[in-house]
């Protein structure tokens, strides 16, 4: 926890003002500062943890806390994605799907089964 804590403020003092305005590229070719790119990257973990967990066979449920922000993030950059070919098509879900399901769904993952 030490080490993660000496990284964490080293790149703390290396990310200013000026930095964090800067403007990357992603992938899909869309552009973001790098601030929102920090700001959104907790979608791409969840994402992928929920992919880990499903390839190993176990289940998880995110915070609603996490979800919520990233739900909003996919609902901007998943069309992009699907766009640059890195997403799946969205996966069709009840009306009465919750936020998480939702976020896979967007994705190109089934949450259900399949």
């Amino acid at each position: 926890m030490a080490s993660w804590r000496t990284v964490r403020a080293r790149m703390t003092a290396e990310l200013g003002p000026g930095a964090l305005g800067r403007r990357i590229g992603l992938a899909t070719g869309q552009e973001v500062t790098l601030r929102e790119f920090l700001e959104e990257y907790p979608l791409e973990l969840l994402v992928h943890t929920w992919d880990l967990a499903r390839a190993t066979g176990q289940s998880v449920v995110f915070d609603a806390d996490l979800v919520g922000p990233a739900l909003v993030t996919a609902r901007r950059l998943a069309p992009g994605g699907r766009a640059a070919g890195q997403v799946g098509p969205e996966c069709a879900l009840s009306e009465d799907a919750d936020d998480q399901a939702r976020l896979l769904a967007l994705f190109g993952r089934d949450p259900f089964g399949g």
